[in-house]
């Protein structure tokens, strides 16, 4: 018997051995995916081609799962797997290429510096590298929204359109005057922002994507301020609800709410005393000049905002890709109506995940509900899904589907 386990622990440990090995292929492997992409994306830069192409990682992802199909491996595990390569992909590029621009941008600044004071040069525009497209985000560089549409957009020459209000980000879409919004819809701390649900309804816009961001508030100022000094904090409201309780436990100050985080920065840069602070994230701050007072802020370790994009047209992704899709629905005014219309969510064995309630202006007691679920538009059980939910439903209105990027959500 000792002789047999002997056997079967040596078998283990030599199949073991054959995982190791073929795992370290594949880190190497993809160590060499990481390069080509690099190679691309200069490529791309000198051609003014924005870096995110998603025709080409729908054509990769159909090529992988026909490719998967074949070896005999299930659909799920093989989109997850290339859409974490993908995004990866992105954010080597995005990081490396904006280094890159950096270290021009400060080459640039030196050589100025060296000018005589009275000279005055003017930036003209190169024809290659105009605005590959105009993004609409609340407040301006330094806004966790403009945060967000970094990490989401991966071209490096876009002009983000600063707006005062979440009302007029949706407008200046509308208007043509850019071509997407990012606005931020749900909060891991102060829950779903209820002006934003409240503009989805009308705006005739259609979420094309979703990014989340780790939202690591800090207490800001200048950087001669001591936390003793503060008696006036400035903040966006969300950023205020995130922070209160700890806020309450370490200054006795006046809170001030603006429009948005940038906004929040402005005002203490331009303020004539060191007795101002704004909750801003580290990385806000330096684009500001301002330092850190106090950093861990926020009332939860892991607080995430969840952002989406909005566009005039819808963008579909890939039928295949690992997708969500947003509806906004009021039920019939019967009993049960609404129980029926979520039963059909659990009979056809798709997720929710995230059902919101808003009441309908001007109409007492009716809500509008706004639903978070896991499918494609276009995939049949989802299309026949849609379809029932109109016998239960007084009004349905598409919102659209996009990636799932909910599964890149960083939890460390």
């Amino acid at each position: 018997m000792q002789h047999d386990s002997g056997t079967k622990q040596a078998l283990l440990e030599k199949y073991r051995q054959g995982i190791n090995e073929l795992d370290e292929d594949l880190l190497k492997l993809l160590s060499k995916r990481r390069k080509l992409s690099l190679k691309c994306a200069q490529q791309k830069q000198q051609a003014g081609i924005g870096l995110r192409d998603l025709k080409r990682e729908n054509a990769l992802l159909k090529r992988s799962l026909a490719a998967a199909k074949k070896l005999e491996l299930p659909a799920e595990p093989v989109v997850k797997i290339f859409q974490t390569i993908f995004e990866d992909s992105l954010a080597y590029q995005h990081q490396l290429i904006n280094s890159q621009l950096t270290e021009q941008e400060n080459n640039q600044n030196n050589l100025t510096n060296c000018q005589s004071d009275r000279q005055t040069t003017e930036k003209k525009p190169d024809g290659n590298n105009l605005p590959a497209q105009n993004i609409a985000i609340l407040g301006g560089k330094g806004a966790y929204s403009h945060l967000a549409a970094e990490q989401y957009f991966s071209e490096p020459n876009i002009q983000y359109r600063a707006a005062e209000s979440f009302s007029e980000v949706i407008e200046l879409v509308q208007q043509g005057h850019a071509q997407f919004a990012v606005i931020p819809i749900e909060n891991t701390t102060s829950g779903g922002i209820i002006e934003v649900y409240d503009l989805l309804l009308d705006a005739q816009l259609f979420i094309v994507g979703e990014q989340a961001l780790s939202i690591e508030h800090c207490l800001v100022g200048k950087s001669n301020t001591q936390l003793s000094d503060v008696d006036t904090i400035v903040a966006h409201p969300q950023a205020s609800k995130q922070c209160h309780k700890n806020l309450q436990a370490l200054v006795q100050a006046k809170m001030e709410l603006v429009e948005s985080t940038a906004h929040a920065l402005e005002q203490v840069v331009t303020h004539g005393s060191n007795n101002m602070a704004a909750i801003a994230c580290e990385g806000s701050a330096e684009l500001f000049g301002l330092a850190v007072i106090h950093n861990q802020l926020s009332d939860q370790k892991k607080n995430f905002t969840r952002f989406i994009v909005l566009s005039k047209t819808p963008h579909l992704p890939n039928i295949e890709a690992s997708c969500k899709t947003t509806i906004a629905i009021s039920t019939a005014q019967t009993a049960g109506s609404l129980a029926q219309a979520l039963s059909l969510f659990s009979q056809a064995g798709i997720q929710l995940t995230r059902l919101e309630s808003r009441p309908i202006p001007n109409r007492p007691w009716e809500q509008m509900f706004y639903l978070d679920f896991l499918g494609h538009s276009e995939q049949p059980i989802v299309a026949k899904l849609l379809n029932d939910l109109t016998e239960y439903c007084s009004r349905m209105e598409f919102l659209g589907s996009y990636i799932n990027r909910e599964t890149y959500y960083e939890t460390k």
